[in-house]
This record gives structure tokens, C-alpha cells and sequence, in this order.
């Protein structure tokens, strides 16, 4: 197999740069870096053609590779060993061409360090500032629940206090009209007490007459029922139930409670909260997770996450067996040494 002729590769040349061109803040060594890039960037015209005939070359050796087919003999399998190392040292041509990638990486990981030094001082004074807030915030958030709640109470209170008052009026003017009853015989109160316990209804009126002692219920009955003071006394009685009535559905009514709203006071600001979710009990979770029925709803995505190096582990260990989990496949590659 034929090879390309080689390129030289444009080799950077250090040139000085200004110490006033360099940030001082940056560590030493900095400098040497920097006259490297400058160097680097002097010779880019050079440093882009080499560059491009090594990607060219690379483009022509894969066409080539994906011609070459299953060898039937250890000539051809020879052969084709020989044509892996020539690519392998082709391709290190190309990784040397790429070294100045390292200067490049070393003075961006100085420069990141420098703009920490800068950035992470007021990183912190914002996060102070913002505790500051924060805790203001939560702690007026708390004296608005209190407010809110105290008022809250003081006007139940009242409700309940009114409710008392009521019950206490409604009570007082059912015993005012069980007062207000005529004067009747122990014998006609005995009556009225019987017929009205039995709802008044059909020959109730003769029982009770029966029950009060008298010689003749059912005829007396029928008088007592026509009787002034005898209806006076019904209507007093009922006058007092209803009024008990009334006063059980003003029991049974809720007490309402008032919709107070208290203002905080914070800073007009637009504030933007985040929130994050972190596990601090790893065994109470998955034991939730794996509830019967799972009662909490945690979706699957939670709890599974694959862990690729453990596969790759596992895959070292087991080989071939490991293509009995579901979802999983062994692949093996094997690379010939340059």
C-alpha cells in the first residue's frame, strides 16, 4: 500500500510578549504559555494547512479501511497488522501536530482560576446578601401566619361568642313560653304531657286521659282537647319546641371562619425561587419506592438511573453471560497494539 507523501508539521516558535500584555494575576508559568499561544497564532496559517492534509489523509485512510475485507490466510492477516501500525504512527503525526491543545488547555484552566479568584468573592457576597433576604423573608412569612391566624381566632371567638348569646336567647324564650302555659290540674298537666309525648295522634288522646286518672278517658278526653286552657297549653308547648328547634340548627350551622389576608413586608423585588429535591434517606426512599402498589406515585425515572461504569464492570467480569439481562448486550472490541 502506497503512502502519502509527508508534510512537515509547523513546529510553534516562542516569541516574548510583553509583560504588560499579561494579566499579572495569572500564575506563574502563565507567561511561557502565552508567548507559546502567541507563537501558535503567528504560524496559524501554516499550522491550519498541515492540518487540513493530515485530516485530508485520515479521510483517505478510512475510504481504504472500509475496503479492506476478512483476510483468508496469515499473509493477508499480516498485511493487514502492518497497514494498522503504519495508520497508528500516522495518527500520532497527527496527535503531535495537536500539541499545542495542551497550552491552549493550560492557560484556559489558569484563566478559569483567575476569574474564579475574582468571581467566587462576590459570588459569596450576593449569597450573604441574599441569606440576609431570604431569612427576612421567611421570618416575616411567619409573623403573617401568626397575624393571620390570631385574627382568625379573635373573629371564631366572636362567632362563637355570638352563637353562645343566641342559644342563651333562643333558651330563655322557650322557657318563657313553657311558662307562660296556663295554670292546669296536676291530673290536666298529666294529659297534656301523654298526648303530646304520643304525637297526638288517634286514640293517643284517650290513653293519655287514661294515664292521668281519669274515670272516663275517651270522654274526657274529647272535652279536655276543646278546652281553652287545655290548647293554650299546646301552643305554649309547641311554641318551646320549636324554639329548641331552632336552637339545634344553630348548633348544627358551622361557625364561619373569616378569610383574613395580611400584607408582608418585603422588598419590591423580583425575586425567582428555585426549588431541588435532595436524599437524605436513601433506604426510606427505595423502601417507598418498592411499596406494594406503590402508594406515593414515584415514578420508575426516579428510582432507575443506569450506571454505565457498573455495566462496564459487570461486563468484564461475566463476558457473555451478561447478554441474558434484559436490555443488555456484551460488546467487545479489541484493538491491535502500535
Amino acid at each position: 500500500m502506497a503512502k502519502k507523501p509527508t508534510v512537515p508539521v509547523v513546529t510553534p516558535v516562542t516569541v516574548p510578549v510583553a509583560d504588560d500584555v499579561i494579566d499579572t494575576s495569572l500564575q506563574v508559568g502563565a507567561h511561557t504559555e502565552v508567548a507559546t499561544l502567541g507563537s501558535f497564532l503567528t504560524n496559524i496559517a501554516g499550522f491550519l494547512t498541515t492540518a487540513r492534509r493530515l485530516e485530508d489523509r485520515a479521510l483517505d485512510t478510512l475510504d481504504v479501511a472500509k475496503q479492506l475485507r476478512q483476510p483468508t490466510s496469515k499473509d493477508e492477516d499480516e498485511a493487514i497488522v502492518a497497514t494498522v501500525r503504519q495508520w497508528t504512527a500516522e495518527r500520532r503525526e497527527a496527535t503531535n501536530h495537536w500539541d499545542a491543545r495542551g497550552v491552549v488547555f493550560s492557560l484556559h484552566k489558569r484563566l478559569i482560576a483567575a476569574f474564579q479568584r475574582a468571581d467566587r468573592p462576590m459570588e459569596d457576597a450576593i449569597a450573604l446578601g441574599t441569606r440576609l433576604h431570604n431569612d427576612w423573608v421567611a421570618a416575616e412569612a411567619q409573623r403573617v401566619r401568626l397575624e393571620e391566624q390570631r385574627k382568625r381566632d379573635a373573629h371564631e371567638a366572636l362567632e362563637r361568642e355570638a352563637r353562645a348569646a343566641e342559644l342563651r336567647k333562643l333558651e330563655e324564650a322557650a322557657l318563657e313560653a313553657e311558662a307562660s302555659s296556663p295554670d292546669l290540674s296536676e291530673r290536666e298537666r298529666v294529659f297534656v304531657a301523654a298526648f303530646v309525648a304520643s304525637s297526638r295522634h288517634g286514640a293517643s288522646a284517650g290513653n293519655a286521659a287514661r294515664a292521668a286518672g281519669f274515670k272516663h278517658p275517651d270522654a274526657t278526653a274529647s272535652r279536655l282537647l276543646a278546652t281553652p286552657k287545655v290548647i293554650a297549653a299546646f301552643a305554649a308547648h309547641d311554641r318551646a319546641v320549636e324554639l329548641r328547634q331552632q336552637a339545634a340548627a344553630v348548633i348544627a350551622k358551622p361557625v364561619v371562619i373569616a378569610d383574613v389576608t395580611v400584607q408582608p413586608e418585603v422588598a419590591a423585588s423580583a425575586d425567582r425561587t428555585t426549588y431541588r429535591a435532595e436524599l437524605f434517606d436513601e433506604g426510606a426512599f427505595l423502601a417507598a419506592c418498592l411499596a406494594p402498589g406503590n402508594p406515593y406515585r414515584i415514578p420508575a425515572s426516579a428510582l432507575l438511573t443506569v450506571k454505565q461504569a457498573e455495566l462496564t464492570a459487570r461486563a468484564r467480569s461475566m463476558g457473555e453471560a451478561i447478554n441474558h439481562w434484559p436490555g443488555v448486550r456484551l460488546i467487545s472490541n479489541t484493538k491491535i497494539r502500535g
